[in-house]
């Protein structure tokens, strides 16, 4: 079934409430050619004439009469909608705790917060650094309303009922070193396998999955440095202390420092996500800042409005 136009309806109820095509042209800023094509469509789209001619003169016939006193209440019935919509949106306030680390830090939270300051004044936003391998646990327990994580496709973050993980942006990891050893080339995983690299520990889910991404091409990393701190391992590489995984959110924190860079054959990606209650209204405070989460993060990576939990 063809669903009717609010343009359509809005045509048809200024014509019944002036008579004439070009009166209810001149109140809808169209032409009267125009509103003579919204109401030929609508009787198309509702299968009956809503036009009958006496004379030289349009006029409604009663199935158009019917139809354009439920145009009055269905185009109220949205004004209303759009009303409570601003309603809701002006209203939102109160504190909420936000969950974030190292690189999500360095590029998002400036925007993200400067954002929701100006979009909703009422509304106080505070910050609690959570590591991003513990940001689900963090909002289970309540320590914060929502946070940033990371995850990756062989370390996804623990699924718990009581949260939703949606996946705010994916990002493609690249090598990065000294300007000198890496000038934009493109490299493949097994042809650097050998030379220095500085990873995070094993223990850790990107140390997992950096060690995995060589192996499942059958050879070994040479780990000559084993660094957790993100900054820090930019600073080594950038120095020529060995080669890293960088992805241009990581590569905020290399502040000044000249990184050199490599592309991937092989594809190699994290994403970011955001963690929240699972019973989050979609008025709520909550849901405003994840909203703008993921439009701060648009310009970083390929989003996903679908929630992965």
């Amino acid at each position: 079934m063809t669903r009717l136009s609010l343009t359509q309806l809005a045509a048809l109820r200024e014509f019944a409430r002036r008579g004439t095509m070009a009166e209810a042209a001149d109140e809808l800023g169209y032409t009267p050619g125009a509103i003579s094509q919204q109401l030929t469509e609508l009787e198309r789209a509702v299968g009956v004439p809503l036009l009958g001619k006496v004379g030289r003169r349009a006029v409604l016939t009663d199935a158009g009469r019917v139809l354009a006193a439920e145009a009055g209440r269905i185009l109220d019935a949205e004004e209303r909608a759009r009303d409570l919509v601003a309603q809701a949106t002006e209203t939102i306030g109160g504190t909420l705790l936000l969950g974030t680390w190292g690189s999500s830090a360095a590029a998002l939270l400036a925007p993200l917060l400067e954002t929701a300051e100006r979009r909703f004044p009422h509304l106080t936003v505070r910050t609690r650094e959570v590591d991003p391998d513990s940001c689900v646990r963090a909002v289970t327990l309540g320590e914060v309303d929502v946070a940033f994580g990371l995850e990756y496709s062989d370390a996804p973050l623990p699924r718990d009922r009581s949260v939703t993980i949606q996946r705010l942006l994916s990002e493609r990891f690249w090598v990065g070193g000294s300007p000198a050893r890496l000038t934009g080339q493109e490299v493949s995983l097994p042809e650097i396998a050998d030379e220095p690299w500085i990873l995070s520990a094993a223990s850790t889910p990107l140390g997992q999955v950096s060690r995995g991404e060589f192996r499942r091409r059958g050879v070994e990393p040479n780990v000559r440095h084993e660094v957790n701190d993100s900054a820090a391992s930019l600073q080594m590489a950038a120095r020529g202390l060995g080669l890293t995984f960088v992805t241009d959110l990581l590569v905020q924190l290399a502040g000044a420092t000249p990184l050199g860079r490599a592309r991937l054959r092989e594809t190699f990606e994290r994403h970011l996500v955001i963690v929240a209650p699972a019973n989050r209204s979609l008025f709520s405070a909550t849901q405003a800042l994840i909203d703008l989460a993921a439009e701060v993060a648009a310009p970083w990576g390929a989003p996903s409005t679908d929630p992965m939990g």
